[in-house]
Parts: structure tokens; sequence; C-alpha cells
């Protein structure tokens, strides 16, 4: 099958490596140029990103399930049922930013639970690496960082981690990771976050029906 429009768009990036890109942040961009150095300028390489990151993230899934369940065949269902879903079955064949962002928002929400664990505070550093890497696959990775944040405001025996210095290293970490994004767009006159926080939502985002179908 050969690549769609949005996939070759992708691609076209991959073959000008910058810090970030007008409508998105840079990461998918960057998988695919590691992938076609590797195995050169084909549709499998193109999209061997998706399918290595689909596979990780089941994988992730299966031990994080595992680990907060104590359930080994609740976990292999929830790694199963992921992949027979239709969206994520056609993300995973599919090199847009989706694939990567499913990736790394599995494996920050792995080491969040490790980090509110007792005495395992240092793992707020793998969730500051892992959060930002998938704000660098998709904005959306806000949403996750607003659930955390909430998470620890509303739990009361949480809320400790506000006054651990590995949960505030974790946050200049995230910082740090996507600090590409707001260099490119410091020197680009911000277009991005224009284009995400005006002219996509006047074109979409406001719309009955774009709502509709993003609720079903």
């Amino acid at each position: 099958v050969p690549l769609s429009a949005e996939e070759a768009y992708y691609w076209a990036w991959s073959r000008q490596l910058d810090l970030c890109y007008f409508d998105h942040p840079p990461l998918i961009a960057w998988m695919i140029r590691f992938w076609t150095m590797l195995f050169g300028h084909s549709v499998f390489a193109a999209r061997a990103a998706a399918l290595v990151s689909h596979f990780l993230t089941v994988v992730i899934m299966y031990f994080f399930t595992r680990r907060i369940s104590g359930n080994p065949p609740a976990a292999a269902w929830a790694s199963i049922l992921f992949t027979l879903t239709i969206f994520f079955a056609v993300t995973a064949t599919a090199i847009i930013p989706d694939a990567a962002l499913f990736l790394f928002w599995m494996l920050t929400l792995w080491f969040v639970v490790e980090a509110m664990r007792a005495g395992r505070e240092k793992y707020w550093i793998c969730v500051g690496v892992a959060l930002g890497l998938a704000a660098l696959a998709k904005f959306h990775a806000i949403f996750l960082a607003l659930a955390i944040g909430l998470t620890l405001i509303v739990s009361p025996r949480q809320r400790r981690h506000f006054k651990s210095p590995w949960f505030y290293i974790c946050v200049f970490l995230t910082v740090a990771v996507i600090m590409p994004i707001f260099i490119w767009n410091a020197l680009e006159g911000w277009v991005t976050f224009g284009f995400q926080l005006s002219q996509r939502d006047s074109l979409s985002s406001w719309s009955p029906i774009y709502m509709i179908e993003m609720i079903v």
C-alpha cells in the first residue's frame, strides 16, 4: 500500500530535518529519518517507526497492566484488545505522529505509577523524559501532563510529591526535552502555537459536527 498524502507529508519533513514544523512537533520526522537512514527510502522504511512504536506500546501496556493489577491474563487481554481496536491497528501501520504519542504516553503512565510508590520518587526523572518525548510527538501530551498534575492535587496521599525535589527535576527535564519546539517557534514568530490555538480551532474544533465525531 503506498504512502497516504499525510504520510508523504511527514516523509518530506524527514528529508529536511528541523527543530519543529508548522503544524506538529518534530519527533515524527526524526524517527522517519532514522529508519530511512537504515533501510533507504521505501514505504517499509518510512513506516518502520510506526510498526516498532506500536509493538513497544503493546509490550509496555502488558507489563504496565500486570504491574498495577497483578493479573497476567488481564494484562494480556489489555494488550490484545488494544491491538485489535481499529484505530490503534491503523496507527500501527501508518506513519503519523500518533504512533509515537501512544508509545511515550504509555511509558509515561508506567513511570508515573512507579514514581508514586513509596521510596521510588527517583522515577520522576523517567517521567520527565518520557513526557517530554510524548510532547515532541504531538501536542496532545499536554492533556497527560494536566492529568498527572490534577492527580497529585486531588489525592491527599500523593500531594507529598510537591515537596519532593525529584518532581521538580521531572518538570525541568520535560521542559528541556521540548525546548526545540520553543526555540524554533521563537525564531519563526510562534507560528505553530498560533495555528494550534487559533486557526485550527476556528476551522474545526468548534464545529458541532466535529465535536460529535470526536465524542463518538
